[in-house]
């Protein structure tokens, strides 16, 4: 029997994509090469990560292994316990009802012997992704390997129609295109398996959803369809059917077999809103004064007000000229500093926020400016250097401190 060598155990899950990080690393599988007449499965739960870290029952430095872990995630963030989501939906523990994953195929896997190509004779079989020239290529592009770039070139001769590449290289474009040009990148993945792939059913009130009888390949999935409170997708990934184990916490057994069914837990960021109503007695009907309190007293006749402060987050950016005409508008925003104080009045009332920190951009870069989990902010935006034409964008983050 052949040694079959998994450059990298192509569970295309980075540290960025989903919460539980995969340690992804080389494995040699003896005596294992993948059976072809097997199909694989896919199983994702979709759990509410944010919140569950931020309520101290979950740790995110959790590695996931492929594997389903009872005891390890869905005993602890699942449950019999339901609550009331931020969509009016019911979900069990921390469970998101509601989710929709779509996934495509983007490319058949091929076991190539390199006595092949180049005279080995060693038995080495190399675990190949091949892409559709012609169907691929919209996928290929945005991955930044437009005709065949950094493919495995020892593979050309076994199919014209295609290109072949190593997962390593798959790896490296898709987390250099989420990383310098996230934005254009996710939403481009995001299309394209709406367009070209299959939806899953919505994930039910414990998280769950799967998709059975899958062909073997490498697949890209994506979050299609989302409830109103996940203010953010999971970046689209790529999982390979089979994976190859990886070592974690459910599993001890890394780089020795294939896995042809697998489950994930992928991450989300969430905003489900806390409503806080408190109420303003009138200062002329009870002689206190006109301040919001969470209690109060009144009698018939008297006048009070209530208010109603949802914590979802929010990101107001405030864009303005660095001068105009001989106007100075934010020409002198970068003598912000951290921790200085700005007001902002409306009508009804006058916010208060705190500088927090300041950025220097290129123009496209809108990651910058997205609303951030758990924080009610404002950004302050102009060009810079001043007189330069545009050339760059100078932002100061500030965050919501009080309402007066």
């Amino acid at each position: 029997m052949k040694n079959l060598t998994k450059v990298l155990s192509l569970f295309l899950v980075l540290t960025m994509l989903l919460c539980f990080p995969v340690a992804v690393s080389a494995a040699e599988l003896e005596d294992a090469t993948i059976d072809e007449s097997k199909t694989g499965s896919l199983t994702i739960y979709k759990y509410d990560l944010t919140n569950a870290e931020k309520d101290g029952v979950w740790d995110s430095s959790y590695v996931s292994t492929g594997v389903y872990d009872e005891a390890g995630v869905n005993n602890v963030l699942g449950g019999n316990a339901s609550s009331t989501l931020g969509n009016g939906e019911t979900g069990y523990g921390y469970a998101i009802k509601g989710i929709e994953f779509s996934f495509v195929k983007v490319a058949d896997i091929v076991q190539f012997s390199e006595s092949e190509a180049d005279s080995r004779t060693d038995g080495h079989v190399e675990v190949l992704y091949a892409v559709d020239k012609s169907k691929g290529a919209d996928f290929l592009k945005t991955l930044g390997l437009t005709d065949g770039k950094s493919r495995y070139e020892n593979a050309d001769a076994l199919d014209e129609s295609k290109y072949f590449y190593q997962s390593d290289v798959l790896i490296s474009a898709l987390s250099s295109g989420l990383t310098s040009n996230s934005t254009t990148v996710k939403n481009a993945m995001e299309r394209y398996a709406a367009a070209n792939g299959t939806a899953m059913a919505l994930t039910d009130s414990y998280g769950k959803t799967k998709a059975e009888n899958l062909p073997l390949g490498l697949y890209l999935v994506a979050e299609t369809k989302v409830p109103e409170m996940v203010v953010s997708t999971t970046d689209p990934f790529l999982v390979s059917v089979p994976m190859t184990s990886v070592n974690g916490a459910n599993a001890a057994d890394g780089g020795t077999r294939w896995i042809y069914d697998i489950t994930l837990y992928p991450k989300n960021l969430t905003g489900i809103p806390s409503l806080e109503k408190t109420l303003r007695e009138a200062k002329a009907d009870t002689g206190k004064t006109d301040a919001y309190a969470h209690t109060g007293t009144a009698s018939a006749g008297d006048t009070i007000d209530y208010q109603i402060i949802s914590t979802l987050p929010s990101n107001s950016v405030i864009a303005g000229h660095r001068g105009w005409n001989g106007a100075d508008y934010f020409r002198y925003i970068p003598n912000l500093v951290i921790g200085d104080k700005i007001q902002i009045t409306n009508l009804w009332e006058t916010l208060e926020y705190t500088v927090t920190g300041t950025k220097i951009i290129s123009p496209n870069d809108v990651e910058a400016i997205k609303i951030q989990p758990g924080k009610d902010m404002i950004t302050l935006f102009t060009c810079h250097p001043y007189a330069s034409g545009g050339r760059q964008r100078y932002l100061v983050f500030c965050e919501r401190t009080t309402t007066d």
